[in-house]
């Protein structure tokens, strides 16, 4: 878990946990939703976690209890290590910090909760850098970087993942970067569209997802506006999988159709927008939409409803673009 350390900071007279303290180990600032902040600088307190998220406690660091908490008695602190290893226990995490949980766009299971549904996710709520942002459109030009496209056709099929349709590419499309390549991996879609211009929604988003041979992730946004039926995708939409897990027969596609004319963009440092939320991507978002039809993506709605997350807080990160 490399976004933040959490860990009980107080125990009432019946031990019951009452507070849970949080920080960035990356020092890039302290997200805090609620809770008063803790004697020692840098930390947050919680006054609700064991309410919401009783496996948080799977993840304390033990070490950090004994130097922050100089005042309790050493029975106190071993009520509170029992305590942590029976709550880890009953939830089924502490054997595994990063296993799965299920996570959608609603009720219990939507974004405002992802962060609490896992270990794993823990970014989605503790993160500096998270996306989707809303961009602000910038007053002067600015310099950008230089977008290449070396998109080609390939058989492709559409999968439904149970959050979005995903189409897997394979090799041989690339992104060049400022000289740097980076490799088309897949490319899905999310109504409506996750980031916002000037708070301004769109109705769909498609992401091209792309990965240079160190691992490091860039992702194309394109925002889609509606117009005339977009012939790029007709063929992938007429046999689009229809529920959670169906895989499509396979279509020749090229990814080129999705890229306006026009490669004014935007960027910023951000995250992925779907759990595990993992940060350190780099956002280009172009500028001017494409178009879909209204029927389009009325199919979309209809097959997997509308799956966009929230715009996050900047934290004060920069936006750069024309």
């Amino acid at each position: 878990m490399n976004v933040r350390t959490v860990f009980v900071s107080d125990l009432a007279r019946d031990g019951a946990v009452r507070l849970v303290c949080s920080r960035h180990i990356a020092g890039q600032g302290v997200r805090v939703h609620q809770g008063i902040s803790c004697a020692r600088s840098g930390w947050t307190c919680h006054t609700n976690y064991l309410a919401m998220n009783t496996a948080t406690f799977a993840v304390v660091q033990l070490s950090e209890i004994h130097n922050f908490l100089p005042r309790w008695n050493m029975m106190s602190r071993l009520l509170l290590m029992i305590l942590l290893l029976i709550v880890g226990m009953g939830d089924g995490w502490a054997a595994d910090e990063h296993a799965p949980s299920h996570w959608g766009y609603e009720g219990e299971e939507s974004a405002a909760h992802w962060g609490m549904r896992s270990p794993a996710y823990m970014a989605c709520e503790a993160g500096s850098h998270q996306s989707p942002i809303n961009i602000a459109m910038p007053r002067h030009e600015q310099q950008q970087e230089r977008l290449v496209f070396h998109y080609q056709s390939t058989g492709v099929r559409a999968l439904d993942n149970g959050h979005t349709i995903q189409v897997n590419v394979p090799s041989g499309n690339e992104l060049h970067l400022n000289s740097q390549t980076y490799y088309l991996s897949q490319l899905h879609f999310h109504d409506p569209s996750e980031h916002h211009v000037d708070g301004r929604t769109y109705p769909m988003e498609i992401h091209l997802v792309h990965k240079d041979r160190k691992g490091h992730v860039v992702v194309i946004g394109v925002l889609v506006e509606i117009g005339p039926p977009n012939q790029s995708l007709a063929e992938l939409w007429a046999m689009l999988p229809m529920k959670a897990g169906e895989l499509s027969s396979e279509h020749p596609f090229n990814p080129q159709g999705l890229i306006p004319p026009n490669r004014h963009h935007f960027s910023y440092h951000g995250s992925l927008t779907t759990p595990p939320c993992t940060e350190g991507v780099q956002w280009i978002v172009l500028r001017d939409p494409i178009s879909m039809s209204a029927q389009q993506i009325a199919q979309f709605v209809s097959i997997i409803g509308e799956n966009a997350r929230p715009v996050q807080p900047l934290y004060g990160r920069g936006v750069q673009g024309k």
